[in-house]
């Protein structure tokens, strides 16, 4: 609806889930997150990504949805990535005192101010990447890692942001599952692999 609707339809859409980012909030809301995951957000995501590929059969167009143009670029280039938003290796943030922060969600967070303005060079700003659980994952390369903050800070409990993987594992192998049709598509110049281009590395989520 967002990409389609007549009066005011979006060029590419973005999306996060509301998940890992305060531990205030888990404790009455683990159970019925859980019960969403499985029962609305997994499959509303394979349904979505059935209507993707229909929309390539059937009009040539590949929707500017982004978790999926990401992904699926690079499953057909076969293209290892580190996080998708950038945050923290690719490009950096700027507080209104001059700080410099690795993600644009960190501001004030001391522990990981990075540098100054007036004082640090932009090409030798410290890189900071995500960690456990995120590295040791089969699917690391292909998501990246989806959040810096909320993989630096660990809010919710390894059993809670299971949950989270969970989904975006979801989404991944469901793409997975669709690329031998786009590779055909594009082998039929139905599509074209340009047609997965997409702006990088401007800290706008990417994987949900």
């Amino acid at each position: 609806w967002l990409l389609n609707n007549p009066d005011f339809s979006f060029s590419s859409v973005h999306w996060q889930i509301d998940a890992g980012f305060w531990r205030s909030d888990l404790p009455g809301r683990l159970k019925k997150f859980e019960r969403w995951v499985k029962e609305s957000y997994n499959p509303g995501i394979r349904k979505l990504i059935r209507f993707w590929i229909k929309r390539m059969e059937k009009t040539g167009e590949v929707l500017r949805i982004y978790p999926f143009l990401a992904v699926m670029e690079s499953l057909l280039k076969g293209e290892k990535s580190l996080l998708r938003c950038g945050s923290g290796w690719a490009n950096y943030s700027i507080q209104t005192d001059g700080y410099i922060i690795p993600c644009p969600i960190m501001n004030g967070m001391r522990d990981f101010y990075l540098g100054h303005i007036r004082d640090s060079h932009p090409l030798k700003l410290k890189k900071v990447y995500v960690g456990e659980p995120c590295t040791s994952c089969k699917i690391y390369y292909e998501c990246g890692g989806r959040c810096l903050y909320a993989n630096l800070t660990k809010r919710w409990p390894d059993e809670a942001y299971r949950l989270v993987c969970e989904a975006v594992k979801n989404m991944i192998e469901s793409l997975r599952l669709e690329l031998p049709k786009v590779k055909d598509l594009i082998s039929r110049n139905r599509i074209s692999l340009k047609d997965f281009e997409h702006l990088k590395y401007n800290s706008c989520e990417v994987i949900p």
